[in-house]
């Protein structure tokens, strides 16, 4: 048995897949944007579950990811030469002061010769006296390297703490091609910021000035859309925007909510994508209210100044009428005397009328009843319950609607319609399968081939074929 092919919706010329055309969780494949999607759970809009675009951009994210650390790891290689260099230079020092030490040794010794040749002679005072001077100038001599070999240790500390400094700026540093801050950072001057995109994750967000500037850059056309866009998600779990916005093309603002799609280019559009006028709760002062295309604050005070007008022409009308009703009332009152006198000898009349003419029906009806029995009598069609003996029914009758049943014989007449009970056919497609039409007779598809399954066209109607999406 050959196996059964399913094909999922797809497209080479779309890179999205229109909002509404796809069922929920129904997908469908771009190979224009290389994209997979599935329909939202209300089938009223697409979401972008994977494809080979996001494979792609995985990579690219991970060798971007792999140069920086790359970056960082040759950073940390020149800080560590600069360590190397300030060490050797701190050695150095070392060196020099060992020497210094040396010779403030060696004076130590000459020192105390010359202090043993006093203690000896007294005599040699004099000698001993230049030994001293002697001392003393290898001792200034000592002291002089001693402060030399500090002077090379002060320097080497420097280099040390310059290297140890520059080791710290550069593992703190932002690179040049971004960088993320994990502490407070406080500025002090201006921030400028240059880019398409600036984004706040924070839960406060708190601004001193006291006017938003929106549309800094809009001087020299009005082609985008103004305002402020909010998401949410409403009672179905879908998430949508509301807001508050200028729409560059009508002039007007607009408050809206339910919209399902993202803001692309700046643009709203106010007559697609679940686009919904939200309610503004607030008093409303104005000059001009227009409603449908009217002004409707001359309507109202031409309108008002009318009904002024009416309500004074008909107070005066009223108080007329009211003389004029007085004096009908008092007509009124002598002409209902007359009319009910009049009209008791006319309901005496009446009665005396309609009692003979319910005779003359009476009399009428059995008269028609009598000539229709007549007629009925020779004719079988007017035969509604019993039994027609064998050879007394002959011709056509189609006016037969009682229960019964017929126990033997060919049937040689025409083919029993479904209003009937019948199929309304005389033959049927091998390995079709039967389904309605309407009052029509019994439709039957194609026979299917091996893999096909049953399914339906656009129009509801069964067909056997292979499981197919479909493009888009």
């Amino acid at each position: 048995m050959a196996n059964t092919i399913i094909q999922i919706k797809r497209s080479s010329t779309t890179t999205v897949p229109t909002s509404g055309t796809l069922t929920a969780s129904e997908p469908a494949y771009s190979y224009l944007s290389e994209k997979l999607f599935i329909g939202t759970s209300d089938g009223s809009g697409v979401i972008a579950i994977g494809g080979k675009f996001y494979v792609d951009l995985s990579n690219t994210i991970f060798n971007a990811a792999n140069a920086a650390f790359l970056t960082a790891n040759t950073g940390f290689a020149s800080s560590n030469l600069i360590f190397d260099a300030a060490n050797a230079a701190f050695l150095n020092s070392n060196v020099s002061f060992d020497a210094a030490n040396a010779a403030f040794l060696n004076s130590n010794v000459g020192f105390n010769a010359a202090n043993a040749a006093f203690l000896n002679s007294n005599s040699a005072y004099n000698s001993a006296n230049a030994g001293q001077l002697t001392a003393n100038t290898a001792y200034d001599a000592a002291n002089a390297a001693f402060l030399n070999s500090n002077v090379g240790f002060n320097a080497a500390n420097s280099a040390y703490v310059t290297a140890n400094s520059a080791f710290d700026d550069s593992n703190t540093r932002l690179s040049t091609s971004g960088g993320t801050v994990t502490g407070d950072v406080s500025i002090v001057g201006d921030l400028v910021i240059s880019g398409n995109t600036y984004v706040v994750d924070s839960e406060t967000l708190r601004v001193s000035d006291p006017l938003i500037y929106l549309a800094g850059n809009n001087y020299v056309s009005d082609i985008v859309d103004i305002g402020f866009v909010a998401n949410y998600v409403n009672s179905t779990g879908q998430n949508v925007h509301t807001g508050v916005y200028r729409d560059h093309s009508t002039k007007e603002y607009y408050i809206f909510q339910e919209y399902s799609e993202e803001p692309i280019n700046n643009h709203i559009d106010p007559n697609g994508n679940n686009f919904t006028l939200a309610v503004l709760n607030a008093d409303i002062r104005t000059t001009n209210l227009i409603l449908s295309g009217t002004n409707t604050t001359v309507w109202i005070r031409s309108s008002y100044d009318a009904a002024n007008a009416s309500f004074a022409a008909a107070n005066g009308a009223f108080l007329n009428s009211n003389v004029a009703y007085n004096a009908a009332n008092a007509g009124l009152l002598t002409a209902n005397v007359a009319y009910n006198a009049a009209n008791a000898a006319f309901l005496n009349s009446n009665s005396a009328y309609d009692s003979a003419n319910a005779a003359q029906l009476t009399a009428n009806t059995a008269y028609d009843k009598a000539n229709t029995a007549n007629v009925n009598a020779g004719n079988a069609s007017f035969l509604t319950v019993g039994t027609i003996p064998s050879g007394r029914v002959t011709g056509d009758y189609s006016g037969i609607t009682g229960l019964g049943t017929i126990v033997s014989g060919t049937w040689n007449a025409d083919i029993v319609q479904v209003q009937y009970g019948g199929t309304g056919r005389s033959s049927f497609t091998q390995n079709g399968i039967l389904y309605g039409n309407t009052s029509g007779p019994i439709n039957i598809t194609s026979a299917g081939t091996e893999g096909q399954v049953l399914q339906a066209d656009a129009s509801g109607v069964p067909q056997f074929g292979m499981l197919d999406g479909g493009n888009f």
